[in-house]
């Protein structure tokens, strides 16, 4: 027997169609046929396949010249179609819910075929059809026999699942400005075509004043959710407008497909409109944004027009060229004296806009900044003409206009120091000389004179976060320039109590770690510097000190190794406070619970004498009471003998009564 399992794909939709009758009108697709060799074999490679509910799987059997019969069951989710005529010479019948394909002619019985034990040719094959309605799993099991010594089993395991549909996740939106959306060649840098999102153009901008110029656009691109994304080519695509401007929308093709690349055709172009779709469907399109003559945002939603699907958007900003308001920002202070923007230790914050500075645009601002914007708020990138004075030129002159930073999209002067001070900048419109703005620039120091410690509170409950505060000031103690000092600390301050999550600064340096210890150089914005630290958890007073200044060329030498001064704090855990109030009051229970004990002893002694003193009473009292009892006694009797005298004076006054009348 073979011991090896031939699989193969060959390309036999027609003949399985003709084979199969009115069968192939249940699904509009039907697969390669996958063919597998059962001979004998004493193992079987199963073929699993992964197949699309409502479309034929087409699989074959190629019978091995070692076996003279075939029993095909299945189970699971779908049906399997066989024939109704078998390859010539052999029988093809059910058997229950089995289907038995048996070579030769003959009637199919406990013996198959008509010749007992004759085996296939070597060129017989039963072509047949598998079919599903719904996902999930179908298993098809065929069992070969030789002279009724049965085979392993072959099996296909069939794992029908959902159609892919169109993905916005894999399928691009790519933005592109007005000059790179008109090329017709695919590439990443300005002046070609951009198709993914890492070479599009962003934050696009144009003047919205004349309707239908060309502003920008999109490449389209549609992609199906499979776990290797395929080509979506059946559905149109649609683009609209909310906001500014009006589109059109072209069938695209590319000269380097299936990969986006190459030329690119454009075929089909819709008028314009707010909503438009392609002409017919196309996996790729491009959508063109023109101005309509009004100043705004414009957002083009692009939908795949069949499903419904949003695939994505993009945005073009049109703007006036009419300005209608200036906003000046100061956003840091003009160091002095610099060259390059570097002085010694110092390094300053902004990279452009002051003389002395790199003139490097960067995503930094300048010192100070302007905004104009038109009737609509929107950002205006060409404006005529701002004007720009000093009031005060004795501390700082500037350039008559003010320049277009791109980077930022703000306009900036370019500021001469001339002294530590601060001066008005006033900037106007130059169109109208109506439009006007004001702020106010420090020139600083970079020799720094003082540093003091501060915190944000003077008391934080236990793990609170702590800020650190750093001031720096010149000799006349105003702040210090904006900007990076390497030189400042040579002692960096430190904490009495454990911390975590320190990041108080070290001593500084223009690397850090070098020295080792080192945090680099210190920045200070405003003259202020902070860091932070974590407070204990248990209660405590902490100190930050210890720290000392430098002697480099940023430190006035007045000032080299002065103290950083010490900045104290408390914390209060009120678990520890609660601890100590039981304490005190246990202290204070167990107080009382001895006075008690004392005054019970005296009251002991008290009742031992009350005692004594009761029981000597006792004695006297008996005596007295004697003595009354007798007394009683002498005056009942006295009582008796004068009711008796009563009596007889009663009889001698009547009788005196009755002498009277005679």
């Amino acid at each position: 027997m073979s011991t090896k399992t031939n699989l193969k794909r060959i390309a036999a939709v027609a003949a399985l169609a003709l084979a199969l009758g009115g069968l192939s009108s249940l699904a509009a697709q039907a697969s390669a046929v996958t063919t597998a060799t059962l001979n004998g074999a004493t193992t079987n490679t199963s073929v699993s396949l992964t197949p699309t509910v409502s479309t034929f799987t087409n699989l074959s059997l190629a019978a091995g010249t070692n076996d003279s019969v075939y029993t095909i069951m299945t189970s699971g989710v779908g049906s399997v179609f066989y024939p109704g005529t078998a390859p010539a010479g052999s029988t093809l019948q059910a058997s229950g819910n089995s289907e038995i394909w048996s070579n030769g002619t003959g009637s199919l019985g406990s013996t198959p075929g008509a010749t007992v034990g004759s085996a296939f040719s070597t060129n017989s094959t039963l072509t047949f059809s598998a079919f599903s309605q719904s996902a999930g799993v179908e298993t098809i099991t065929v069992y070969g026999s030789n002279n009724g010594v049965a085979d392993p089993a072959l099996t296909y395991t069939l794992t029908w699942g959902a159609a892919p549909t169109v993905s916005a996740a894999n399928s691009f939106v790519a933005a592109n400005n007005a000059a790179d959306i008109a090329a017709g060649t695919v590439g990443t840098t300005a002046g070609t075509l951009k198709v993914n999102s890492a070479s599009a153009d962003t934050g696009i901008t144009v003047v919205g004043n004349t309707p239908n110029v060309l502003a920008g656009g999109a490449v389209v691109g549609l992609y199906n959710n499979a776990a290797t994304p395929g080509a979506v080519t059946t559905d149109t695509i649609s683009a609209s407008v909310a906001g500014s401007g009006i589109v059109t929308i072209s069938n695209a093709s590319f000269s380097g497909a299936p990969a986006v690349s190459g030329n690119v055709t454009l075929s089909g172009t819709s008028v314009a409109g707010r909503y438009v779709v392609t002409s017919s469907a196309t996996q790729f399109a491009v959508v063109k944004l023109y101005s309509d003559g009004t100043s705004g945002k414009s957002t083009v939603t692009i939908t795949d027009a069949t499903t419904g699907t949003v695939i994505g958007t993009f945005t073009v900003m049109f703007y006036s060229t009419n300005v209608a308001s200036l906003v000046a920002t100061t956003n840091y202070s003009v160091p002095l004296g610099v060259s390059a923007g570097v002085l010694g230790g110092f390094t300053a914050k902004a990279t452009a806009g002051f003389t002395g500075s790199t003139g490097v645009l960067s995503s930094t601002l300048e010192p100070v900044t302007v905004v104009a914007k038109d009737s609509s708020g929107n950002v205006i990138p060409s404006v005529a003409g701002i004007s720009v004075t000093s009031g005060t030129p004795s501390v700082a002159t500037v350039s008559s206009t003010a320049l277009w930073d791109s980077v930022n999209s703000v306009y900036y002067p370019v500021i001469t120091p001339v002294a530590v001070g601060s001066t008005v900048l006033t900037f106007t419109d130059t169109a109208t000389g109506l439009v006007v703005a004001k702020t106010t620039v420090n020139v600083a120091s970079t020799v720094v004179s003082s540093v003091t410690g501060s915190s944000d509170a003077a008391s934080y409950g236990p793990g609170v976060k702590v800020t650190y505060i750093l001031t720096a000031k010149d000799s006349a103690g105003n702040a210090v320039a904006d900007g990076s000092y390497s030189d400042l600390i040579a002692t960096a301050p430190s904490v009495n109590f454990a911390v975590s999550g320190s990041a108080l600064p070290g001593v500084s340096s223009a690397v850090a770690g070098t020295p080792a210890g080192s945090t680099g150089p210190i920045a200070f914005v405003g003259g202020v510097n902070n860091s932070s630290l974590y407070a204990p958890i248990s209660s405590a007073d902490v100190v930050i000190s210890g720290g000392l200044l430098g002697a480099g060329s940023d430190v006035a030498v007045a000032s080299h190794g002065a103290k950083i001064s010490e900045v104290d704090f408390t914390v209060v855990n009120p678990a520890d406070t609660a601890a100590n109030a039981a304490t005190a009051a246990a202290n204070e229970a167990t107080d009382a619970a001895n006075a008690a004990v004392d005054a019970a002893k005296a009251a002991g002694d008290s009742a031992d004498a009350a005692l004594a003193a009761a029981q000597d009473a006792g004695g006297k009292a008996s005596a007295a009471l004697a003595a009354v009892t007798a007394l009683t006694q002498q005056v009942t009797t006295l009582l008796a003998k004068i009711a008796a005298i009563s009596v007889t004076l009663a009889k001698i006054s009547a009788a005196v009564a009755k002498l009277a009348k005679k």
